[in-house]
C-alpha cells in the first residue's frame, strides 16, 4: 500500500493525469475532472446530482458576494459545460471557494487507486440539526462557504458500495471538523460540515469489484484517511490565505 500522495495547487492552470482514464484540469474558475469513458456516479450535485454515468465533474467558482438576483444554479452549470463543448454528462458543483484551496490525496491498494479532491470555505459552517433557514420549497441557497468534495476510484463499486462511501466520506468530514475544533455559525456546538457541501463517487471500470464499504474495509478505511487529510489540508490553506 503506498502513502498517501498529497498535491498542492497554488499556480492558475494545471492539468495533470489523476491515474489512468482521469485527467484533472483546474483554472481560477474551475476543477474539472474529464474520464475517458462515462463512469457511473453518485452525487448530492446541484446538475446531474444523484446517480448518473458521467464523463466529467465540474467544480464551477462562484462571486462571493451574489447579486440579489441569481440565476438557477443548474442553468449556469449546463450553459457552462455548454460553452466548454464537454461531452457527455457533467455533475456540476458550485462554491465560493478559491479554487486554490484544492487539495488531492491519493494511494494505491491492491493494484486500484483512490483519490480524494476537496475544496473548502467554513464560513457557512454548521453542525447538523441546527436550525433551519428555509422552508421546503426553497431551492437557491445564498449563503456561501462550501466543502466540496469527489472520491474517485479505479475500483467497480456497487451501487450500496457507492452509498457506503458516500457515508464514511460525510463521516471523516465531522472528524476533520471535531478534530480542529471548528465550531457552528449559528450554535455552541462543533460543525459537522457546512449548509452547502456537496459530494460525489466516481465508480472505477476495473476487474476488482467492491460490493460493500463499511468501516471493516479496507477501501473505507483508505476512503477516510484520504478525505480527512484532502479537507484538513484544504482547511489549512484557507487559514494561511487568510
Amino acid at each position: 500500500m503506498n502513502a498517501s500522495a498529497q498535491s498542492n495547487y497554488r499556480d492558475d492552470i494545471i492539468s495533470r493525469m489523476l491515474f489512468d482514464g482521469v485527467v484533472l484540469n483546474k483554472t481560477s474558475d474551475y476543477v474539472h475532472v474529464e474520464f475517458s469513458h462515462p463512469r457511473r456516479a453518485l452525487s448530492s450535485a446541484v446538475f446531474n446530482g444523484g446517480l448518473c454515468w458521467a464523463s466529467h465533474w465540474l467544480n464551477y467558482k462562484v462571486p462571493l458576494n451574489c447579486p440579489l438576483e441569481v440565476e438557477e444554479p443548474m442553468v449556469t452549470l449546463q450553459n457552462y459545460a455548454r460553452n466548454k463543448g464537454w461531452q457527455g454528462d457533467t455533475v456540476g458543483m458550485m462554491t465560493a471557494a478559491s479554487m486554490n484551496s484544492l487539495r488531492v490525496h491519493s494511494t494505491e491498494i491492491e493494484g486500484e487507486t483512490i483519490a480524494v479532491l476537496s475544496t473548502t470555505g467554513i464560513a457557512n459552517a454548521l453542525r447538523a440539526g441546527d436550525s433551519a433557514d428555509y422552508g421546503l420549497q426553497q431551492e437557491v441557497v445564498r449563503e456561501v462557504g462550501t466543502i466540496n468534495t469527489a472520491i474517485i476510484t479505479s475500483a467497480t463499486l456497487s451501487d450500496a458500495a457507492m452509498v457506503e462511501t458516500h457515508m464514511i466520506a460525510t463521516e471523516a468530514k465531522a472528524a476533520v471538523f471535531q478534530q480542529l475544533g471548528i465550531k457552528s455559525t449559528v450554535s455552541d456546538g462543533i460543525a459537522t460540515g457546512t449548509g452547502t457541501d456537496a459530494s460525489l463517487v466516481v465508480s472505477g471500470q476495473s476487474a476488482t469489484a467492491i460490493r460493500f464499504a463499511g468501516k471493516h474495509t479496507v477501501f473505507a478505511q483508505q476512503v477516510a484517511r484520504l478525505t480527512m487529510a484532502s479537507i484538513a489540508d484544504s482547511l489549512k490553506s484557507v487559514e494561511c490565505a487568510a
